[in-house]
């Protein structure tokens, strides 16, 4: 209690909650992402099976709750924002007092830990309506680094250890695409609290085993326990490689959140920065020790994905959220260098030049995030306004026809889009709610409060749509008979 106090009595944790909410203080009105269509529309056992099988087992749990107390969808999206608002903040307040003392700069700690935290990626930890499990998956990774640094200090080792791992467990059972991060900053306080190779190796080898057991125990659970589709299936080496490849491409290129090479330049400046700092002390080791937390960093942000059968690699922006820290966790370790060393001159310039490439980052991602997140209630709205229409359609025909429509079949034209017109879109941002086959009956059924059964296509309609390419909605891509509705969507 003396401690939450104190937190509570801290006013730079309200400085942090202002800026959590600058960066998503808009998802407060409720959003939609084709998963959510899934979770309001689909059998609650369907949801809860694919969250276990998944390996989220803390979001199954939350979801069990949810529905034997029947809480309404609204309720529970309000409840999941301000969880994920609160989980952001305390990540924010947490890091900042763990990277204070190593920065010397009060200002110069709330910027890094706020482009480490709120990265260029963090934008899709929000857009589903477990934003605040998976958000929460961060604070327990920033909890966990806390105790594994009190342990390298020597502070009650076995209590440090134990917590750390539970932690970490946590972490990865609310999200795993989070934990990555523990490791990307924990190698920065290995070097930090190593001063021969020997504590280095065992410092390293900790870390791994605080990650990898719950990493383990997560991987059983989905294998063996639920039998989850993402570790089930075949492995095809040449394929992985590809999709591996390919996937690290996109994540460098940010899924274009970012403008093209934006990241890319920004990592390529404080390299030079590092490089020029190393030069002037002729202390060539730290190369190696840039280096390595780079290494690191993308390894462990890499590493869950190559567990993967083939098929089920996606690199996308919330399942390779360490990576967009870097340029943050790389800022730190150079900083760390400058005011460890008290160092005057040139070095306090290169310290200046650091702090002002973070706010350029953290600049250029606001107005990027705004972008995107106005897209991405534009694209609600669309999807609203055609399944609405859809309803009407719907009605008119049971109105003339006395006829109740209860079935649907969905097909697609010969050029159909993952998103809306004019709307930006990558990964599985800004995916219109028509676009798979979990969100398209049940975005109609939620806005017009029906119950239509989806059926399978009718083969004939079918080759008739493929014919088509409609670039805007039209009572063309709806066909009645009796009491089912055949609609195509572009």
């Amino acid at each position: 209690m003396d401690n939450i106090k104190k937190t509570l009595k801290d006013k730079k944790l309200y400085i942090f909650l202002m800026i959590t909410l600058v960066f998503f203080g808009i998802f407060a009105k409720m959003d939609f992402a084709t998963d959510t269509y899934a979770v309001i529309g689909n059998a609650k056992d369907s949801i809860m099976a694919n969250f276990l099988q998944s390996g989220r087992i803390v979001t199954a749990i939350c979801w069990k709750m949810i529905c034997i107390i029947n809480i309404p969808i609204d309720i529970v999206y309000a409840i999941s924002f301000i969880l994920a608002i609160i989980s952001v903040t305390l990540s924010l307040h947490k890091l900042y007092n763990i990277i204070k003392e190593d920065v010397k700069s009060d200002i110069i700690a709330i910027i890094l830990a706020t482009v480490i935290i709120i990265n260029p990626f963090s934008i899709e930890l929000f857009m589903y309506i477990e934003k605040g499990i998976i958000t929460l998956s961060i604070l327990a990774c920033i909890y966990a680094l806390d105790f594994f640094i009190k342990y390298i200090q020597g502070k009650d080792k076995k209590k440090n250890l134990i917590f750390s791992t539970f932690f970490m467990l946590l972490s990865i059972f609310c999200y795993q695409g989070v934990p990555a991060l523990f490791v990307a900053i924990a190698t920065i306080y290995i070097f930090k609290y190593s001063d021969s190779f020997i504590k280095f190796a065992k410092h390293l080898i900790i870390t791994l085993i605080i990650y990898g057991i719950p990493a383990v125990i997560n991987f059983i659970t989905v294998r063996f326990v639920f039998t989850g589709h993402r570790v089930d299936g075949s492995i095809n080496i040449s394929g992985t490689i590809s999709k591996l490849i390919d996937g690290c491409k996109n994540m460098v290129a940010t899924y274009q959140i970012l403008p093209k090479y934006f990241y890319v330049i920004c990592l390529a400046i404080i390299v030079v920065i590092a490089l020029i700092i190393v030069i002037k002390r002729k202390s060539f080791t730290e190369i190696f020790k840039i280096s390595f937390i780079g290494f690191m960093t993308i390894l462990m942000t890499i590493l869950p994905q190559a567990m993967q059968n083939t098929e089920s690699i996606w690199f996308v922006s919330r399942s390779t959220y360490a990576f967009a820290s870097l340029a943050g966790i790389l800022e730190l370790y150079c900083l760390m260098l400058i005011y460890n060393k008290n160092e005057k001159g040139t070095e306090s310039i290169l310290a200046l030049c650091l702090t002002g490439l973070t706010l350029v980052i953290l600049i250029v991602q606001f107005y990027r995030f705004n972008y995107i997140e106005i897209d991405h209630y534009n694209s609600n709205y669309y999807d609203e306004v055609t399944a609405i229409e859809i309803g009407d359609l719907i009605k008119k025909y049971q109105d003339e026809s006395g006829k109740k429509v209860n079935k649907i079949s969905i097909y697609k034209d010969s050029k159909p889009r993952f998103t809306n017109n004019r709307i930006f879109a990558t990964g599985d941002i800004n995916v219109s709610a028509f676009a798979t086959d979990w969100s398209d009956v049940n975005s109609i059924n939620y806005y017009n409060n029906l119950k239509l059964e989806k059926i399978a296509n009718d083969e004939t309609k079918k080759e008739e749509f493929l014919k088509k390419n409609w670039d805007f909605f039209s009572e063309e891509q709806i066909i009645f008979e009796d009491d089912t509705v055949h609609i195509c969507v572009y």
